[in-house]
């Protein structure tokens, strides 16, 4: 896996010695991963699939640091997506999430929702390189359908940070570009006529805390697609996220889903199981690892029942959506 920090000086070193000694890389190492370096794209391996990434300051190391500390999602996105289901990407960023549904289900489609202008057209770019049928990019906020737009903060376009609402850590994004941007809910996205959208068969949730607003904007595709729904939700910070948390979890039980958590191997590199979440919201603890604890898979009750009633699920057992 290709996880150099490429800079210009490196890239300008790079080229003089490619067109000097052209005939010794030509012999050496795969020309067309050359040229591809010199037209600005790297390499990354992820599922014994290799995609071209566009190389930007950051962006071959983002990518493969984010290939590598998400390992776990392949087990479920192999578990849970079938061929030809589709896939919504909630927060899609720079496409991590696209490239880990295309490694473990060639066959599936994908739209990934994402607010951060410079992030829809990194994805456009892997889209184009890879050859990526059936996947495209939708610039807006999710949102519960109610509003038409939100100001978001931006702390660096493009960047490792995600974009989040004014009302989340306003101090930490004081000094951040503020901006306004479309605002769609899954539910409009499922309904629109130019989306030409079929049945969702599962939703990825990443929105820096903004769960609940993104859950009230999907009650009519958990009403009549039954999706799976992989959600992060960080422990609650504060009485403020303690009462958003408290209304996801009875917003869940009204769409007759279950709340499973998301256990994972040490090393992050697998699921280990799934738990059924008993108590909630997840009290927040100095010093806990929040990784560990921050994503849950939410489940059709039906669904939930023919795979087993105990208290700890083998995700493997659970079926894929057609």
């Amino acid at each position: 896996m290709l996880t150099l920090n490429i800079k210009s000086r490196f890239l300008y070193s790079l080229k003089l010695l490619y067109y000097r000694y052209k005939w010794v890389f030509h012999v050496f190492i795969r020309p067309r991963r050359i040229r591809d370096l010199m037209r600005g794209y790297g390499y990354i391996e992820d599922s014994d699939t290799t995609f071209r990434v566009p190389v930007s300051r950051r962006s071959l190391v983002q990518y493969a640091g984010k290939m590598v500390s998400e390992k776990w999602m392949e087990d479920l996105l192999g578990s849970l997506l079938s061929p030809g289901s589709l896939f919504v990407d909630v927060g899609a960023h720079m496409g991590q999430t696209m490239l880990k549904a295309k490694a473990s289900q060639p066959q599936c489609s994908y739209i990934g929702i994402e607010p951060q202008k410079e992030c829809v057209e990194n994805m456009e770019k892997l889209i184009r390189a890879n050859n990526l049928e059936n996947f495209r990019p939708v610039w807006a906020a999710a949102s519960s359908g109610r509003e038409s737009s939100k100001d978001l903060f931006i702390p660096r376009p493009g960047a490792t940070t995600s974009t989040t609402s004014p009302r989340s850590k306003p101090q930490k994004y004081l000094h951040s570009e503020s901006r306004t941007v479309p605002a769609l809910s899954v539910d409009q996205i499922r309904e629109s006529d130019e989306m030409k959208t079929g049945r969702i068969c599962m939703i990825k949730i990443d929105v820096e805390r903004d769960e609940l607003s993104v859950l009230e904007g999907c009650r009519s595709v958990m009403k009549t697609d039954r999706p799976y729904i992989l959600i992060e939700i960080l422990p609650a910070e504060n009485d403020s996220m303690h009462r958003s948390q408290v209304k996801v979890k009875e917003l869940v039980g009204s769409m007759d889903y279950e709340m499973w958590r998301v256990i994972k191997t040490p090393d992050l590199g697998h699921v280990r199981e799934l738990e059924k979440v008993e108590e909630w919201p997840l009290a927040f603890q100095p010093g806990t690892k929040t990784r560990y604890f921050r994503d849950y898979l939410l489940i059709p009750s039906e669904t939930a029942s023919k795979a087993g009633g105990s208290n700890t699920l083998d995700p493997s057992v659970l079926p894929p959506l057609p």
